[in-house]
């Protein structure tokens, strides 16, 4: 069926209801092309669209991020919303009509569209429930996305799925770390103390 139609939402609307009943409770958005790359069985396309308007400037089209998360919501998983993940983007050269590389830095391209986003979360009501969310980088990698993150788009989370790194846990607002090695039980109870989820996945 065509993605995000009627038809679309039909079939899934079933799975997320499911997903809720077990005890989901945070929404996982794709923000850009294959945001997983090729390690999955399936293809995931961005639920946002980068366009590059001829002078230069940017637009972006949310219209099936907010349709799933509306319609995930409706089904009951309501707590969180991470939104996968910060690399470059597939942008739609409006001038051309084809998709190509953004030609930017990776700050460069995405300082306008956090600025953008935020402000649409925000009249959403969404953006207290927002996470930019990484998927098993290193700390070197880390630590200064975190400082741009937090200088350019400060009400937005920041999530990660990834190592056991210390350093990280007064910066990450929701943590899933590698089920192994066991991440410090002290650092997981400072965590909880101040409301910061941490929990552990096995990369299945």
């Amino acid at each position: 069926v065509p993605p995000w139609s009627e038809a679309h939402l039909k079939l899934l609307e079933p799975h997320l209801r499911l997903l809720a009943e077990a005890g989901q409770k945070c929404i996982t958005t794709s923000i850009i092309h294959r945001p997983w790359g090729t390690q999955t069985y399936d293809p995931y396309d961005s639920m946002i669209q980068w366009i590059r308007k001829p002078d230069g400037t940017w637009r972006y089209d949310y219209t099936a991020f907010d349709t799933y998360v509306a319609l995930a919501m409706r089904c009951g998983i309501t707590d969180s919303i991470n939104c996968y993940t910060v690399a470059s983007p597939r942008v739609l050269d409006e001038a051309s009509g084809e998709y190509m590389p953004s030609g930017l830095s990776l700050q460069d391209t995405w300082r306008p569209f956090l600025m953008d986003f935020s402000a649409h979360l925000r009249q959403k009501g969404w953006l207290g429930k927002t996470a930019l969310a990484m998927d098993e980088w290193p700390l070197d990698r880390m630590l200064p996305m975190i400082a741009f993150l937090r200088q350019t788009a400060p009400e937005l989370k920041i999530a990660l799925a990834g190592g056991n790194h210390p350093e990280l846990a007064d910066k990450i607002d929701d943590w899933c770390v590698f089920i192994t090695p066991p991440l410090d039980p002290a650092l997981t109870r400072q965590r909880a103390g101040k409301g910061l989820p941490t929990t552990t996945y096995v990369c299945c």
